[in-house]
């Protein structure tokens, strides 16, 4: 059961990460796109340093929660980011494209 629910996160942050990065990249300004990228990726490595440490606080819990915890855990921010696209105002979740990116202007 573990094992198949990391290769299902292990999938799901592949896509994200991609469609993620090329989100930012089209819709930030030419002028702060390194910024927004580097924002980006450092935010994955703070997220990776965030996970390991609450893997290695959970590691004395008896049981079976030790492992369940830090899994069930990373389900928060998914949720969060799927109810702020679902069900927030259009304009604050997804934002219009830029006129730079669209031909003709």
């Amino acid at each position: 059961m573990y094992i198949v629910s990391r290769m299902i996160l292990g999938v799901g942050i592949l896509f994200a990460i991609i469609s993620g990065s090329a989100l930012i990249g089209e819709l930030s300004h030419p002028k702060e796109r390194a910024v927004m990228t580097s924002l980006f990726n450092s935010s994955y490595f703070i997220g990776s340093i965030l996970a390991a440490s609450i893997a290695i606080g959970t590691v004395e819990i008896k049981g079976d929660w030790s492992w369940r915890l830090p899994s069930l855990l990373q389900i928060v921010p998914s949720v969060m980011q799927i109810c702020t696209v679902l069900y927030a105002p259009t304009s604050l979740c997804i934002p219009v494209p830029p006129l730079w990116n669209v031909p003709g202007y």
